[in-house]
């Protein structure tokens, strides 16, 4: 039982149930009484944390990502915070890992403390079997629940997704248009986005008549760029390297330097997300913008009509643009 739940018996919105909750603002007698009824019946006390925050209808969103060092979900955690603190609502955070376990477990603490609702960063959080997510479809019988960039198809769980499949595309039919006839698709994490990215890059070589060769890098930073040093002794064997984000493509560029191999006239490389790192590096890098901002401003959208119970749509999808740079050739 939380504010949500409480909102939906009673027939008010969640504004009304915290001015009658933190006893702030105006509220008819009638109103209060039906609302201290369902509180009464459900044994409801606010946890203190959800004290403790409140002020006027000042309630709390639970945040699950899987590491918040990770350059694309600290920067979701950046644009959702102030969109959060502008419609009254605290944030909690929690930092998962990519253990599915600890995934589960630590949605369940944000449970146990009450929050109206739950953004889940990132597709990693799905799983292929069914059955590991239900515990995801289990909280969203309770409170909306929101995924940035992955999908579940189940009630009152809201997904925005951004078109990776179309991007990694558009990006790998750029380095082919470009000349380069042996491009190498890297990624790290095995997610549902690297998956649909991976798809584009192999629907453009396809379309290309080029046999995509894939490879796998993974580890830190560093054992990253070892990896592609390893990758790129083969000389001549590939000419452009489409990853799945910035940092590996980053690394790319730096592996390529210490290989001695000119970007973008022997190499051509891309990014995706078009960070800060994608402009700080040299040569600039050519990226993918996903857009991060909207995506994360269309779940806060959902959610806050899920909490009011209007009708969103469970699946949005939308695209990005890319951003041309100097790692590709013009």
């Amino acid at each position: 039982m939380n504010i949500y739940d409480i909102s939906k018996q009673s027939g008010v919105s969640i504004a009304t149930v915290s001015r009658v909750l933190n006893n702030s603002g105006y509220v008819s007698e009638k109103t209060r009484a039906k609302v201290l009824k369902v509180i009464e019946q459900n044994n409801y006390s606010p946890n203190a944390f959800a004290r403790g925050m409140a002020n006027s209808t000042m309630s709390t969103i639970g945040i699950l990502c899987s590491d918040a060092g990770d350059l694309y979900q600290a920067q979701c955690i950046h644009f959702l915070e102030p969109l959060l603190k502008k419609k009254e609502f605290a944030a909690i955070v929690s930092c998962t890992g990519y253990d599915e376990k600890n995934q589960e477990n630590d949605l369940q603490l944000l449970l146990e403390r009450n929050v109206d609702a739950l953004i889940l960063i990132g597709s990693h959080f799905i799983s292929e079997n069914p059955k590991k997510n239900e515990y995801i479809v289990k909280a969203a019988q309770r409170i909306p629940v929101c995924l940035l960039n992955g999908f579940l198809d189940a009630e009152n769980v809201f997904c925005v997704l951004h078109d990776d499949e179309e991007a990694a595309r558009k990006l790998t039919d750029l380095v082919l248009e470009r000349g380069s006839r042996a491009p190498v698709f890297l990624f790290r994490h095995d997610s549902g986005s690297t998956q649909r990215k991976r798809q584009g890059f192999l629907d453009a070589c396809a379309r290309h008549g080029v046999t995509g060769i894939e490879k796998r890098v993974g580890g830190d930073f560093e054992e990253i760029g070892r990896a592609l040093l390893d990758l790129l002794q083969e000389e001549g064997a590939y000419d452009a390297l489409v990853a799945c984000d910035d940092e590996i493509a980053v690394a790319a560029l730096k592996s390529c330097q210490k290989a001695g191999i000119s970007v973008p006239d022997e190499m051509q490389v891309t990014g995706f997300n078009a960070s800060v790192l994608s402009r700080a590096c040299s040569p600039e890098l050519t990226s993918y913008d996903n857009r991060l901002a909207f995506m994360c401003e269309a779940g806060m959208n959902a959610i806050m009509l899920a909490l009011h119970h209007e009708d969103y749509p469970l699946k949005t999808t939308y695209n990005g643009k890319l951003v041309e740079r100097d790692s590709t050739r013009k």
